[in-house]
């Protein structure tokens, strides 16, 4: 079992710290563990959250000790969810440049001037104009400027979208889904399976119709991403991503390892 998104209190919404997580990673029984503490450059003050961890190379430096003291239990990757807006680009690259992290996901929080994770990112909007600007958000962080090696979360917009149907359906969305989709698989990222649902009404996000097209795109590369900001909520959904992946057509889950992707079978 793996486990590609995890925070620690490193990030403003984390509850444990780094060596509590890792621990509890291991107990559980799972081959590898990536810890991805924020990195939100710019996000929205009035939310309450600072921007994440201020220094890339500190935050590696702490987590070195864990990774060799946990090597013979499990695999430790260190790295972080970068946040990507617009205006932040040139500081994450700066902030990347030199880091060597072994694993950078990208990450849409902020589209326009709000976090869709908050009622006023809706106001005004139906759901349709809500969910487009969130898929051109993601579409443009796919051109950022520095390495990544995944994708988080497609379909965050609807963990508390305030529409009886919050499903992000590619017959809805088909053509700005597809491209996003399409510059993934050139560019040979790794799509998340993500079980930190929220109000979401399904298990994972992307949901199995996006899945699906990816697989039918030529997609090959998924992980499985809990999102815990504690150790209780590692693993959370594991079956079900498993289920859903495997519905997709996918036999396998992809990681990070040593600099190179690495496959093994769910």
């Amino acid at each position: 079992m793996i486990d590609c998104h995890t925070h620690t209190k490193y990030s403003a919404d984390g509850v444990n710290c780094a060596e509590e997580i890792i621990s509890a990673a291991a107990e559980k029984g799972l081959e590898y563990i990536a810890i991805t503490d924020h990195v939100d450059i710019g996000y929205p003050k009035r939310y309450g959250f600072n921007e994440g961890v201020p220094d890339l190379a500190a935050y590696k430096a702490s987590l070195w000790p864990l990774k060799e003291k946990y090597s013979r239990k499990i695999y430790v990757a260190i790295g972080a969810e970068i946040g990507w807006t617009p205006e932040n680009q040139g500081r994450n690259t700066e902030m990347l440049r030199g880091s060597r992290l072994e694993y950078i996901i990208n990450s849409v929080h902020a589209a326009g001037t709000a976090d869709p994770y908050y009622p006023d990112y809706f106001h005004g909007r139906d759901k349709r104009a809500a969910y487009k600007q969130y898929l051109k958000c993601v579409l443009d962080s796919l051109y950022a400027p520095y390495r990544f090696h995944a994708v988080a979360h497609i379909g965050y917009v609807g963990r508390n979208a305030p529409y009886a149907d919050k499903t992000m359906k590619c017959g809805e969305y088909g053509d700005i889904i597809d491209e996003i989709l399409q510059k993934i698989i050139r560019a040979g990222r790794i799509v998340e399976i993500n079980t930190h649902v929220y109000n979401l009404r399904c298990p994972t996000m992307p949901g199995a119709d996006i899945l699906k097209r990816y697989r039918e795109l030529g997609g090959e590369y998924v992980t499985f991403a809990s999102d815990a900001h504690s150790a209780d909520k590692l693993l959370r959904g594991y079956g079900q991503a498993v289920e859903t992946a495997e519905q997709c057509g996918f036999k396998e889950w992809t990681v990070i390892k040593n600099g190179r992707k690495t496959t093994a079978p769910f």
